[in-house]
């Protein structure tokens, strides 16, 4: 197993247009199936906060959890390019609905 992890955050000034702020933290597991197939995931969550030039705005928390089976595709030269099927749940109770991404991912390097 290897594990990715991340902690991050952004605080922008809007000028006349108020302000805006997010902080979040990530951990993306990845379980080895074999040589070329493994089993990414990844948890994370995050707070927002937000105004306009009234100083009326609010807060969010948010998570979300992804699954990403992922394959290897050995080229012989340097990385081995990685493409990734993926479902990504994304909370939504801060919003109207929950929603469920489903998408493909590669990742390439040269």
């Amino acid at each position: 197993m290897s594990i990715f992890h991340s902690i991050q955050g952004q605080y922008n000034d809007l000028e006349k247009r108020g302000k805006d702020s997010w902080a979040s933290a990530m951990v993306r597991p990845t379980f080895p199936i074999s040589k070329n197939w493994s089993i990414a995931t990844e948890a994370g969550y995050q707070y927002g906060d937000w105004s306009d030039e009234n100083d009326v705005g609010g807060s969010a928390y948010d998570y979300k959890l992804t699954i990403a089976p992922t394959v290897t595709v050995p080229t012989g030269f340097g990385p081995a390019p990685e493409i990734r099927f993926l479902a990504t749940y994304l909370d939504g109770s801060n919003r109207d609905k929950a929603d469920l991404l489903v998408g493909i991912q590669a990742d390439m390097w040269w």
